[in-house]
């Protein structure tokens, strides 16, 4: 659905695409707010989370409780829900979705791979400089966002080239500029 009036004026084609994409990034974001006023606790993710961290920093997973930690060199980092990157995959697919232009799902589903190898990265190295904790889980922070919003502006083609029309709309520029090029042959 596309904005195309609002408080009774119409809305040219930019105005249009801000006000659609407000819109349903609006939207996205009460879901989000809905979801995480529930607690999910993804008991499932933070286990598959704790075993790929364990087995990549050749770290101990313990289980205690229902918890998961990694026990690396006398540190001990619990897995809780908001390492298995949830949020990151909800704030791209929120800004993915939100998009009101053309956009590629396989760029898209290739984001949240990397998306989930980031996290599992950072993790690593929290886990690796157990030391400057303190340090890299604020800076972590702060690069998550901008690895999100570089991998959504790649994904909707504002980075690393234009998204190719689809085959449907390849077929209609074809004919529009055959019908095109008939008429200015005939004006010759």
């Amino acid at each position: 659905m596309r904005v195309k009036k609002f408080m009774g004026l119409k809305l040219n084609k930019k105005m249009s695409d801000r006000a659609t994409f407000a819109a349903r990034l609006m939207v996205m974001s009460l879901l989000f707010f809905t979801v995480w006023m529930a607690r999910p606790t993804f008991p499932l993710a933070k286990l598959a989370t704790a075993s790929l961290v364990g087995s990549t920093t050749g770290s101990e997973v313990v289980t205690e409780f229902g918890r998961y930690y990694i026990t690396h060199n006398g540190f001990n980092l619990e897995i809780i829900t908001d390492c298995v990157g949830w949020k990151e995959i909800f704030a791209f697919l929120a800004l993915f979705i939100a998009w009101p232009r053309r956009k590629s799902w396989s760029r898209a589903i290739s984001s949240l791979a990397l998306i989930l190898a980031y996290n599992l990265f950072r993790l690593d190295i929290l886990v690796f400089s157990s030391q400057n904790f303190d340090y890299f889980h604020p800076t972590f922070q702060i690069v998550s966002m901008a690895v999100i919003i570089a991998l959504w502006l790649w994904s909707v083609g504002v980075l690393g080239g234009k998204i190719k029309a689809t085959s449907k709309k390849k077929k209609k520029r074809t004919k529009t500029v055959k019908k095109t090029t008939k008429r200015k042959k005939h004006k010759k």
